[in-house]
């Protein structure tokens, strides 16, 4: 009886540690996440731009690389994405840290060149302020600027559409 009674009251602090610590990261991701907004990239055409330049805009926005596998399997449904909400959302792509013609050979080749908006991060400054630690992963922005939903690893082009939508409803 005195394991069980020692037991019980392990597992409630375990799960108590767990709650609190859980309870505090709300708070820590939009503090990471806000610094995305004076990041700068490099578009395909070697422009440089950032995500304050489509303020006003929802925004669906993908970490990939062309070494990641999973990455490679959603970039298509990112452009169908793009497709069937061109008019309300940019979808864009930010590519960590590969080579230009590396990355505009692998599009090509996918014929994805034109099915979303790809931009460089040659520093992968992007990956680092958003705190990532899987691959890929999927910010939506709502038309504010605020980051309403953070995607960690692999999405469905359905999961993409249901994250959309509630994206657009925000």
């Amino acid at each position: 009886m005195k394991y069980v009674v020692i037991a019980i009251g392990v597992f409630g602090v375990v799960i108590g540690l767990f709650l609190w610590a859980a309870e505090g990261l709300p708070d820590a991701v939009p503090q990471q996440i806000d610094a995305i907004h004076a990041l700068q990239f490099t578009d395909m055409q070697g422009n440089t731009t950032s995500l304050d330049d489509l303020t006003g805009k929802p925004l669906v926005v993908n970490t990939w690389a062309t070494w990641c596998p999973f990455c490679k399997k959603e970039l298509p449904d990112f452009a169908q994405l793009q497709a069937e909400y061109a008019d309300q959302v940019q979808v864009i792509a930010i590519n960590r840290s590969e080579d230009q013609e590396v990355v505009r050979a692998y599009l090509q080749n996918q014929e994805l060149e034109y099915g979303f908006t790809a931009w460089l991060d040659p520093d992968d400054q992007f990956y680092k302020a958003i705190g990532g630690f899987s691959m890929p992963e999927t910010l939506f922005v709502n038309a504010a600027g605020e980051v309403v939903n953070h995607h960690r690893g692999f999405m469905t082009l359905s999961q993409m559409q249901t994250a959309t939508a509630e994206l657009l409803n925000y």
